[in-house]
């Protein structure tokens, strides 16, 4: 039973991947899932670039404290109503 177990667990783990979602562009909100790349929001552990455009965080977007990193282009902004806290390095 040992076994099945651990074998179990190892399937889960190995099946959950960051991916890297990118900011399609223009001024939104962080949590409206149409400004993503995949329509999808970003999940704790997953790489973010926003190339252009603003994306707006409040403290109730609570996928952006776990990114892994946080790239901004050119033309990319994050805008912060209140305080929001990131482990994510932003380069």
């Amino acid at each position: 039973m040992t076994k099945t177990i651990i074998m179990t667990t190892l399937v889960c783990v190995a099946g959950v991947q960051a991916a890297t979602k990118t900011w399609l562009g223009g001024d939104g909100n962080f949590a409206n899932s149409a400004q993503w790349s995949g329509a999808s929001l970003p999940l704790a552990g997953d790489d973010v670039v926003i190339s252009n455009g603003t994306a707006t965080i409040t403290s109730a977007d609570t996928a952006f404290t776990g990114l892994a990193s946080i790239a901004l282009g050119a033309g990319g902004t994050i805008a912060c109503n209140e305080t929001v806290a990131t482990h994510a390095p932003v380069r």
